[in-house]
């Protein structure tokens, strides 16, 4: 497979109406999870708590972790996409399959950032710090 820095995948929510948001019942902390800092060592256990309905991408209520689908999970590493790892979570009274998502790619240096403020790309800032953005095109970063 050609690494091609012109194409990149943007993974995220969109709320349907009725579309199931899920919570933990296990305490974590929502940051470390989300950076892969911690992995569950069994299935993390979860419930519905809003919505009804399972989609491939289902939110947690902490609004920084979701979980996909086995279908997708499947298709990321059929294609071979890097730059996350799943665990195994388990949605009380659900019996497909579906993973907690963790991203391990981080962006670089961006090249004209007063630019991309401009063209309104929205940033904000982790706990520790560092400058975020949920997408950002490849024509900002730099190596």
């Amino acid at each position: 497979m050609d690494f091609n820095m012109e194409t990149f995948y943007y993974i995220g929510i969109k709320r349907e109406k009725n579309e199931a948001l899920i919570q933990s019942l296990i305490e974590y902390e929502q940051i470390k999870l989300k950076r892969a800092e911690i992995i569950p060592a069994e299935p993390f256990k979860m419930e519905i708590n809003e919505g009804h309905t399972l989609y491939d991408i289902v939110g947690f209520q902490d609004t920084s972790n979701f979980a996909i689908s086995e279908k997708l999970f499947n298709l990321l590493k059929k294609h071979s996409i890097t730059g996350w790892k799943a665990y195994e979570i388990s949605i009380k009274g659900v019996k497909e399959k579906y993973y907690g998502f963790q991203v391990l790619g981080r962006c670089e240096k961006l090249e004209e950032p007063k630019e991309a403020f401009l063209n309104n790309i929205q940033f904000y800032k982790e706990e520790n710090g560092i400058w975020l953005s949920d997408q950002i095109p490849s024509k900002y970063i730099v190596e």
